[in-house]
């Protein structure tokens, strides 16, 4: 092993419009796979954003980047209809809304996840992304491309963010 790697990232708007590419990629380490209970984030605070006016994402890698455990911040304001990339949609699992310690579930619509609250007062939302499946399935290197061991994928095939 050349050396460890951090299974989680902090993305603002900003970083991500330099981002080409995340190599969202396998075992930078090689420890034992995380219980499914792991990838729950903890209980958050129901606040928007820490930086005002910017996107915010939380990223957590499950066992060999097969799954994505993302919670995503949007200041007031925001777009009420969020959604991925074209294609991507399928693999999105579990939107909820987080309310203090609680998770209100967001049902998809047309390819597409409306919240409200999201222009009202901003909004936070935890959900999963089945990067394996999505990169195995859609086969693209546009959008997402297993090779080996190795899902590649631009950051907007799995970040849900407001449609503009």
């Amino acid at each position: 092993m050349i050396g460890r790697c951090s299974q989680r990232a902090k993305f603002t708007a900003r970083s991500l419009r330099s981002a080409a590419f995340a190599a969202v990629a396998l075992s930078c380490s090689h420890r034992a796979p995380a219980p499914p209970s792991a990838l729950l984030p903890p209980p958050a605070p129901a606040a928007a954003p820490s930086i005002e006016g910017e996107w915010v994402f939380e990223v957590a890698a499950g066992s060999g980047a097969k799954e994505l455990s993302i919670i995503a911040s949007f200041p007031q304001g925001s777009e009420v209809e969020l959604g991925v990339d074209d294609g991507a949609e399928p693999f999105v699992r579990d939107v909820a809304l987080i309310d203090g310690n609680r998770q209100e579930p967001v049902a998809p619509s047309d390819q597409a996840w409306t919240v409200p609250t999201c222009r009202a007062k901003g909004c936070r939302l935890h959900y999963r992304f089945l990067l394996s499946d999505a990169s195995t399935a859609i086969g693209d290197p546009d959008v997402a491309l297993a090779h080996d061991e190795v899902f590649v994928a631009p950051p907007s095939t799995w970040l849900l963010r407001p449609l503009m």
